[in-house]
């Protein structure tokens, strides 16, 4: 037996015996508090009020100027990230049943501009669910710019010459409210008028997976899901059987299915990398996604604090935490 052992009084008044059998280096912290806070705007001022030292998940936006100007005694670390956010429209009910309709909603949208109003230039546009350097990514979208003179020749071919009125429904925080807006803004310019509505966390996923049609009232949605590093993790929410679960576009293609299976068991990358942009080009050409941002995972730390993360930054390792 290792260490010394010490006498100690158990609850049950009976006296035992404890003994240190760690041997090893002692710890640099003796304790650890994690705190949840759902709100990363609030996240970020309590960094800057003194009541954390390492403070994940900042809000893109916010980039930009902790970058010149981060809290006293503290730094900004910025890694790229394995998420990705969407543009996503239902595709069995009302107009967005129309192929067309959701086509001309792809031309429409200036993805550029969206980022630019949502995250202030401090995320990279996406070319579809799977990040750079993953088996997988692909080099480009198939629709890269925005033709509003095509989206609205399509929109008068479904008999929407004057366009129609719709939603976008978001999670109720500033990014996706921002970046919504921007969508309306762009929908304007070819007669379609969206109106953003904002969810409280959990309602907007409810919605969608609502087996009695209540999906039906969340026409077009800004939606964010996190990854990682195989691309399985990234479409294996897309699949027909997802629907009324995580597919809220209702997508649904054969050939999409199968490669999702077959991708899984193959063991040749460039077969496998091959598969995956295949699919992602499905989900685009179906019109119902419009691929926006990985985003980036950014975090607050204090200066006396070295931490310890995975190279994406979505990881803490609280046991190799040291100081600085």
């Amino acid at each position: 037996m290792l260490g010394e052992c010490k006498p100690i009084q158990t609850a049950s008044g009976q006296p035992a015996c404890s003994v240190a059998l760690w041997t090893g280096p002692k710890p640099v912290f003796d304790e650890i508090h994690y705190v949840t806070v759902l709100d990363a705007n609030a996240a970020e001022v309590g960094h800057a009020a003194g009541e954390f030292d390492y403070t994940p998940q900042l809000p893109a936006a916010s980039v930009p100027r902790l970058r010149s100007n981060p809290p006293a005694g503290s730094h900004l670390i910025v890694k790229p990230s394995l998420a990705f956010w969407w543009l996503g429209m239902q595709s069995e009910d009302g107009e967005f049943k129309d192929v067309r309709v959701r086509k001309a909603v792809q031309l429409a949208v200036d993805v550029d501009a969206v980022l630019e109003g949502a995250f202030f230039g401090a995320a990279d546009r996406a070319s579809g669910i799977i990040a750079p350097s993953l088996i997988g990514h692909r080099p480009k979208n198939l629709i890269e710019r925005p033709d509003r003179e095509q989206a609205k020749k399509l929109l008068t071919e479904a008999g929407y010459p004057n366009g129609f009125k719709t939603d976008i429904g978001v999670r109720n925080s500033a990014e996706f409210i921002n970046a919504a807006q921007v969508v309306a803004s762009n929908l304007a310019q070819v007669g379609i008028t969206a109106e953003v509505i904002p969810y409280p966390g959990g309602v907007q996923k409810a919605m969608a997976g609502d087996k009695n049609g209540g999906w039906k009232k969340m026409h077009m949605h800004i939606v964010r899901f996190s990854m990682e590093p195989d691309p399985a993790w990234a479409t294996a929410w897309f699949v027909t059987s997802q629907i009324g679960e995580w597919n809220w576009e209702r997508f649904s293609s054969k050939e999409f299915d199968d490669l999702q299976v077959r991708a899984m068991s193959e063991q040749d990358r460039g077969k496998r990398d091959a598969m995956y942009r295949r699919m992602q080009d499905l989900m685009e050409e179906s019109g119902s996604y419009i691929f926006l941002t990985h985003g980036v995972n950014a975090a607050l730390c204090r200066d006396a604090i070295k931490p310890a993360i995975t190279p994406d930054g979505s990881r803490l390792d609280f046991a190799n935490f040291a100081l600085a």
